[in-house]
């Protein structure tokens, strides 16, 4: 079973890739009670039957799927979990976290994310605590000053300031 809210975050995201999402947006707030993460893509979306059938499955007992069971895992943490789609539009997952649950390393995902999505030509955006990373922005901008290789990894590990203190 996945042990943070950074591994909950890749597992959603790597899912939105398959769907054939052209953008990807990932949203993480913390608050004195707990972290919030919200993923949307544009991906096929799930259609109404099927959605119906992944929420029940979402509250069978643990499996060792990183799929079953996770509403449970939501529940046990004093969190919970919203999964809303439409098929040919998209699909948005939303959970909240106590603030005891482990955040994981929010910024190496978010580069893993960004690598991932940028091999893809996926637009990845990420948004923490009011600040504001865009892929395409971050790439136009590295194109215009020449920055590749190791130097455009350095200026991502700068550029992606996220907070993981409450």
């Amino acid at each position: 079973m996945l042990s943070d809210i950074s591994q909950h975050a890749l597992d959603i995201a790597i899912n939105s890739l398959r769907s054939g999402a052209k953008n990807i947006c990932v949203s993480v707030s913390h608050s004195s009670n707990g972290t919030a993460l919200e993923i949307s893509d544009d991906g096929c979306g799930i259609d109404e039957p099927l959605l119906s059938e992944i929420k029940s499955s979402l509250d069978l007992p643990p499996s060792g799927s990183s799929h079953n069971g996770l509403k449970s895992l939501f529940a046990s943490s004093e969190g919970r979990l919203k999964i809303t789609s439409e098929k040919g539009v998209g699909t948005t997952i939303f959970a909240t976290f106590s603030k005891d649950f482990p955040l994981g390393n929010i910024k190496e995902t978010a580069k893993c994310l960004f690598t991932l999505c940028s091999a893809q030509g996926i637009r990845f955006e990420l948004l923490t605590n009011g600040k504001r990373f865009d892929s395409e922005e971050f790439i136009s901008n590295t194109e215009k000053n020449g920055i590749q290789g190791a130097q455009l990894y350095k200026l991502l590990d700068e550029r992606l300031t996220i907070s993981t203190k409450i």
